[in-house]
């Protein structure tokens, strides 16, 4: 399982990492997604390599502006990217939408309540705090509304290509 082969380097090389944006979003919505997206307080790129060696897969960056790297994993990919600004609280912030806006603390262990990640064996719990959302722009009470908002006012300055991932968002949401 890729989400557990994540948790372990991270456990191993002391780093906090949070499950964050669609991988959450899809998780509360009870959807298989075979994507996984992490957010590291740590070396991104270190990370993403090991994960990659873990798996037997292939990696390159997706991002030099935010460092950000992709692992083509055998059931789906995992994108691994550095934490922006001071902890994941600014991270959370520079993102587009609040439903996107959320993490899950990665832990060591699989606590009651966690959904399975994406690849994983049916009855597997997937090692995440469930119990530990981290949802500071209310993004769990918009997607339980169908409600997309921004998180800032500047969100379609900083990046126009949000504009198409909000009509899309608006479509599969």
């Amino acid at each position: 399982m890729m989400l557990q082969a994540v948790a372990e380097i991270l456990r191993s090389r002391g780093v906090e990492g949070w499950l964050v944006g669609g991988s959450v979003r899809d998780l509360e919505l009870g959807r298989e997604s075979p994507d996984l997206d992490i957010v590291v307080a740590g070396d991104a790129a270190a990370v993403a390599k090991e994960v990659a060696t873990v798996l037997g897969a292939p990696w390159f960056v997706l991002s030099e502006r935010h460092p950000t790297y992709r692992v083509m994993g055998p059931e789906g990919h995992v994108d691994v990217a550095a934490v922006r600004g001071g902890g994941i609280l600014d991270d959370l912030g520079e993102r587009d939408f609040t439903v996107n806006a959320m993490a899950l603390p990665i832990r060591d262990g699989f606590p009651d309540g966690a959904q399975a990640g994406a690849g994983a064996e049916p009855g597997l719990r997937a090692p995440v705090d469930g119990e530990a959302l981290i949802d500071p722009f209310g993004g769990l009470g918009h997607l339980h509304e169908h409600r997309l908002v921004a998180v800032s006012d500047r969100v379609f300055s900083d990046d126009p290509l949000r504009l198409m991932r909000a009509a899309r968002f608006c479509h599969v949401l």
